[in-house]
């Protein structure tokens, strides 16, 4: 009885176990079965979305320097469905065209990648050229306007744009932006089932403007997802008008649309397609918030629109001071805010405002030709060589009397056989310089010779570098135990006292002569003819070819600061062309680069130029040409 009792048990617990067992498996395979049998969603569509770190939504943007964007790759099939992402890790809402899709309410769908397979999305980027590959005449760069003849200025046609386009090197649903400033714009793409989708912007070799015809309207249309990044630059106008970088120079931007809104514009930002100088201010001006500002051209900033006048509306020119007046230089000194110059017969001593105050004429020997002059901060002696008298130091009084000089000599060892002779020769030296001990240091070929005030030599320096590779063009200067020597392809080579060299630098054009005091430059340079003062980093302080005059050619300092009567970072620059009656290239000041709080050549300026958004310093883009000053009205223009 027993027996049969635990049969039958055993017997039911087995009935039981396979029932349970076909429940599992039947239930295994209907899943398998309803996931092989899920219909594969028809594609017909690619989107991108972009984000700062909410809803990712596909309206193009402009985003601060330090935003941290994401762009996403979103499919929609032909029966509406969203897709983004096929597991939790992306984002579960999405925003097109105003309207919200969600994971939650079923609007948004994640990919089934076992069922349906792997999307492999591409990225790439589109950027346009900045000039066109065939002009349509001696002009390089894009033009709407006639370049040349009798309507030269006029509108003629809207120019096709060219677009180029690059793989990001990056595949998947999603991917982050490097922070470059300036704006550029983006495709996706995937190949599946044999076809090829891609969001707007694909490429069409066939076509003129290298995109495809639907995507393209007087330029690349706003369809094609585009992110404009500002820069971290201090001041706001110049952050967002860095914002253009990467869109191109485009003469005669203009509205595509004839009811002039300027969201239509061409050069309206996230999406702008081309720039010129007025339009890249408006732009920028604009995407700060200031809606309501038409674009104009430039001249109608220099009339007073959106502008008023800085420093009484008084107009500006750089203007040539030949301090020289076709006498040569050869040396300089600098002692108590005077620059010393020697040369043919004469020592020209100026201010530090480069005005003659004295010359200093040899009576006695008027051909004395002076190579390199040096004072002493311990006395008020000058330090010469003289070229018409092979080469000798002269030492004279602050009045030009000649108190003593000598010939330098060293002695030169000769070898004969076994026999070894010595001879005194004569050094002819190059450059002079004097230390704090008043002795007298002397440049020759790769040595430095030492010699007190009698001319008795104390010590040799051998520098190294000296010829290989670097060749001295002549001058010295000697300054807290360090000694500097200017050679050719402008460098400044600095040596301590046992000729090590120890730092080199760069100037942009050639030294004639140098001095150095209290950390300071003092340069002789060709290319033009000129005196410069710089710092110890080798920024410009003071120039003595360059003035800056008024239109009734009075001198005059443009002092730039943050304070109502100066001229601020982000002020407007209007400049004539050579040939041009009225002020119509407008620029921005840039930065004050060698922090002397006035306005000179070595500044910059920021402007829209024929490589789009363009750096230059005032001498580069102002040169000689008349300008004037303008303030952006900051009751009309949103600017704090």
């Amino acid at each position: 009885m027993k027996i049969k009792l635990i049969k039958t048990i055993f017997s039911h617990i087995g009935f039981g176990l396979l029932i349970l067992s076909f429940f599992f498996c039947t239930a295994e395979v209907t899943a398998n079965s309803e996931n092989n049998l899920q219909k594969k969603p028809l594609l017909g569509e690619l989107i991108i979305l972009s984000t700062i770190g909410n809803i990712p939504d596909n309206t193009s943007k402009i985003v601060k320097y330090q935003d941290k964007v994401d762009l996403f790759a979103v499919v929609k099939d032909r029966e509406k469905n969203y897709y983004l992402g096929n597991d939790d890790s992306i984002s579960d809402k999405i925003t097109i065209d105003g309207k919200i899709y969600s994971i939650e309410d079923g609007t948004l769908k994640r990919w089934n990648k076992i069922a349906w397979g792997e999307l492999n999305i591409e990225w790439y980027g589109i950027m346009p050229k900045m000039k066109p590959s065939h002009p349509r005449s001696e002009y390089e760069w894009y033009s709407n306007v006639f370049t040349e003849g009798p309507k030269e200025g006029e509108f003629a046609e809207y120019v096709v744009i060219e677009y180029t386009q690059s793989s990001l090197d990056k595949t998947g649903w999603s991917i982050r932006l490097k922070n470059e400033i300036g704006t550029a714009r983006f495709r996706a793409e995937v190949n599946y089932e044999g076809k090829l989708l891609s969001s707007p912007g694909q490429l069409d070799p066939l076509h003129p403007n290298y995109i495809l015809a639907e995507d393209y309207y007087k330029g690349i249309k706003p369809s094609v997802h585009c992110i404009s990044r500002t820069s971290n630059n201090e001041n706001k106008l110049i952050r967002y008008i860095e914002a253009l970088r990467g869109v191109p120079w485009l003469w005669g931007a203009d509205y595509k649309t004839g009811d002039n809104d300027p969201q239509k514009q061409q050069s309206e930002l996230p999406s702008a397609i081309g720039i010129e100088c007025a339009d890249l201010i408006i732009s920028a001006l604009r995407a700060m918030g200031n809606d309501k500002l038409k674009y104009i051209k430039a001249n109608r900033f220099a009339q007073g629109e959106y502008t008023v006048p800085l420093i009484e509306g008084r107009t500006f020119q750089f203007a040539i001071n030949d301090i020289f007046g076709g006498w040569i230089p050869r040396g300089i000194a600098f002692q108590q805010d005077r620059f010393y110059v020697c040369g043919k017969g004469s020592i020209k001593i100026f201010n530090n405002s480069f005005e003659l105050i004295t010359v200093i004429e040899d009576i006695q020997e008027p051909l004395s030709n002076y190579l390199d002059i040096a004072l002493s901060s311990q006395d008020d002696l000058i330090y010469l060589i003289n070229d018409s008298f092979n080469r000798r130091i002269e030492i004279l009084d602050e009045n030009g009397n000649l108190i003593r000089y000598f010939s330098p000599k060293i002695e030169q060892v000769l070898e004969m056989g076994d026999q070894s002779y010595s001879q005194q020769i004569e050094l002819r030296p190059t450059g002079i310089g004097i230390d704090e001990n008043k002795d007298i240091y002397l440049l020759k070929s790769e040595s430095v010779y030492i010699f007190n005030q009698q001319g008795e030599k104390k010590g040799e320096i051998k520098l190294e570098g000296l010829y290989e590779p670097f060749v001295p063009t002549g001058p010295l200067a000697v300054n807290n135990d360090r000694i500097y020597i200017p050679a050719y392809q402008n460098y400044i080579l600095a040596y301590n006292l046992q000729g090590n060299m120890v730092a080199q630098e760069k100037l942009t054009s050639t030294p004639m002569g140098l001095d150095i005091k209290d950390e300071r430059y003092y340069f002789l340079l060709i290319g033009p003819l000129r005196i410069e003062a710089r710092d110890s980093s080798l920024t410009l302080l003071a120039d003595s070819y360059d003035r800056l005059i008024d239109q009734e050619g009075n001198d005059i300092i443009i002092s730039i600061g943050t304070g109502e009567n100066t001229l601020r970072v982000g002020d407007i620059i209007m400049s004539r062309g050579e040939e041009e009656e009225e002020f119509s290239h407008t620029l921005i000041l840039y930065e004050d680069s060698n922090r002397n709080g006035s306005l000179d050549f070595d500044d910059k300026l920021i402007f829209a130029g024929h490589e789009g958004v363009m750096i230059e310093t005032v001498k580069e883009k102002l040169g000689r040409r008349n300008f004037s000053l303008r303030r952006l009205d900051e009751s009309i223009v949103k600017i704090k």
